[in-house]
Formats: structure tokens, C-alpha cells, sequence
């Protein structure tokens, strides 16, 4: 499938099994565009919610990997700003497993503990009014 970025989409031939969605959170982790443009992070924050919805759609199971976490060392990071790509993971049973790489040790998160961590997040405008 043609990629709209350095954000991307793999998926097994038939579109019904594994599909694994990279995310570019960019250096900063600045994806609310508190800091940056929220012009290219709301590009972005559409296609993933599309993609998303396609793999609901067709019944797959999503691995999302990407590199700077909102959620490190048991608390909320506030040096990046993840809220709504968060948020789009939350509202998508599709995700099975979440990765990221930014503190370079292993941190495990069970579904319980890191929905805590989602119901403290600022509310801030769903991507359906970003469309």
C-alpha cells in the first residue's frame, strides 16, 4: 500500500491477520503540535485512525510501534506530547500491543495499568473533528 510518510503499514497479503503500524512521533515526541506544527501531526493522526479502522473493519490484530512513550517509568511523561495518538489507540480494540523504544529498557505495561494512565490524560479534541 502506498505510504503517505515516514509513518507506516505492513500487512500479511490477505488483510485479515497481523497488520504492524509504525508511527513517526519525530524527536520531540510532538504529536498535539504543542511545539511543532499540528498541521503534519493531524495529517497523521487521520491516516492512523483510518488504518485502524480498516484493520477493525477486516477483523486484524494491530502491533503499533514508535519511539518516544507517553507513559515511562510508571507516570506520565510531560516532555512529549502523545495525548491524541494515545487517545486514537484507546478507542481501537484492534491494538493488541504497543512498543516503543525512546528509554532503551523494558518496561512491561498490562492493559489495566496503562488504562489508568489513559483516563488521566487531558480530554483534548477527538480526530473525528480533525477529518
Amino acid at each position: 500500500m502506498p505510504q503517505p510518510g515516514s509513518y507506516w503499514e505492513l500487512a500479511e497479503p490477505d488483510k485479515t491477520g497481523t497488520v504492524i503500524i509504525g508511527i513517526d512521533t519525530g524527536k520531540s515526541g510532538d504529536l498535539d503540535g504543542i511545539r511543532t506544527s499540528h498541521k503534519s501531526a493531524q495529517a497523521q493522526h487521520v491516516w492512523l485512525n483510518w488504518r485502524l479502522d480498516e484493520a477493525s473493519r477486516r477483523g486484524a490484530k494491530v502491533i503499533v510501534l514508535f519511539h518516544i512513550p507517553g507513559l515511562m517509568d510508571e507516570r506520565h511523561d510531560t516532555k512529549v506530547h502523545l495525548d491524541e495518538l494515545h487517545s486514537i489507540l484507546a478507542r481501537h480494540e484492534c491494538v493488541k500491543f504497543v512498543t516503543c523504544g525512546h528509554i532503551h529498557n523494558f518496561q512491561k505495561y498490562d492493559p489495566k495499568e496503562f488504562g489508568r494512565y489513559l483516563t488521566r490524560l487531558p480530554k483534548i479534541p477527538s480526530v473525528a473533528g480533525m477529518a
